[in-house]
């Protein structure tokens, strides 16, 4: 509904200031016509409601632009303390975190911990897709593609299998949320390895398989 009334509201304001003026010059030409008929005297003041109209009109014209340029300045301001923030998130979150690019895969953003987690630095994540990291790059793919463009839903995807710059294979958890950041599809991807999570998992299972088979009493401490 913002969007409908923003994209109108240059065009009201255009409609507003032509029916305001018509309405001037005709209210003030009769006016003047009660005023005096002498032709010299109607000159006059013709050319005199002339500049005043000059004058009202660079008035209303400077305000609105001095509305607008303010208005302008706290949504850039708001902007940037948003992305300030986001970015301040973004580096001290212990996940690694992606923004990728939906159509393309492209990684256009990715935090320090990315970086020690796949053992690239910042600056080359930003030369990969999302697939070059993944071990499993066509499901990857298809994930990104098919995934719906709700900013209220997030994807979670419980087993993925990811590798390191040097080719190591290791299980991740991955939380996306998908939406439109400057006019693209996007999505923003926090990736936790969970190998240590899976080995304790393990572990677990063998101790729980031994306790129910054992027949003598075990305890463990």
């Amino acid at each position: 509904r913002m969007r409908i009334l923003d994209r109108w509201r240059i065009p009201g304001l255009v409609a507003l200031y032509a029916i305001l003026a018509g309405l001037y010059i005709y209210l003030s030409d009769e006016f003047i016509a009660l005023l005096t008929s002498n032709p010299a005297s109607l000159t006059h003041l013709q050319t005199a409601t002339g500049w005043g109209f000059v004058a009202v009109t660079a008035a209303l014209f400077f305000l609105i632009l001095r509305h607008e340029a303010r208005a302008r300045d706290a949504r850039d301001q708001a902007l940037r303390d948003s992305e300030e923030t986001y970015r301040t998130l973004i580096e001290v979150e212990t996940d690694a975190v992606f923004l990728i690019e939906n159509a393309t895969g492209r990684i256009l953003t990715a935090n320090p911990a990315a970086a020690a987690l796949y053992g690239y630095t910042q600056q080359e994540l930003l030369g990969l897709r999302n697939s070059d990291l993944s071990a499993e790059p066509g499901e990857t793919t298809e994930a990104t593609a098919t995934a719906p463009l709700t900013p209220d839903a997030i994807v979670r995807i419980p087993l993925r299998h990811h590798k390191k710059r040097d080719g190591t294979v290791f299980p991740v958890e991955i939380t996306g949320r998908f939406f439109v950041w400057r006019g693209r599809p996007v999505h923003l991807a926090a990736v936790r390895d969970i190998t240590d999570r899976q080995r304790a998992e393990a572990a677990l299972a063998r101790y729980r398989v031994l306790a129910e088979q054992a027949r003598d009493i075990v305890l463990f401490v």
